[in-house]
């Protein structure tokens, strides 16, 4: 029971550590993600086996300059080939609340899942 309860302790502190925010300065910050996992299998044959994988990653590039905003996220998956770019936009607010958007923009229309 003890090591089931340490266990249990352990995988929330990782899991609270497992995204985090850094503002660089003013127009620069960064924030990001790391999706892991944990698998014990006990087996009399094989004996006891983990293993430990990172699912995905993902980083956000933030830039901010008053009426322009910029974001580019980049992201890992695993068995994907290396590193792509999941979206790269710049907003640009025209002053009376509207904002006009350009660029690979991962919009919502409803039909799909909303990635937490």
């Amino acid at each position: 029971m003890k090591n089931t309860i340490a266990l249990a302790s352990a995988f929330f502190a990782a899991a609270s550590i497992s995204n985090a925010e850094i503002v660089v300065n003013d127009f620069l910050s960064f924030e990001g993600f790391v999706d892991s996992s944990y698998m014990h299998t006990d087996s009399d044959v094989n004996g006891n086996s983990n293993s430990f994988g990172i699912d995905q990653v993902e980083i956000s590039w933030l830039f901010d300059f008053d009426a322009v905003t910029a974001q580019i996220d980049l992201e890992y998956e695993e068995g994907d080939d290396g590193v792509e770019v999941e979206q790269a936009f710049v907003n640009y607010a025209l002053g009376n609340g509207d904002v006009v958007t350009a660029g690979r923009y991962a919009s919502m229309l409803g039909f799909e899942a909303f990635e937490p």
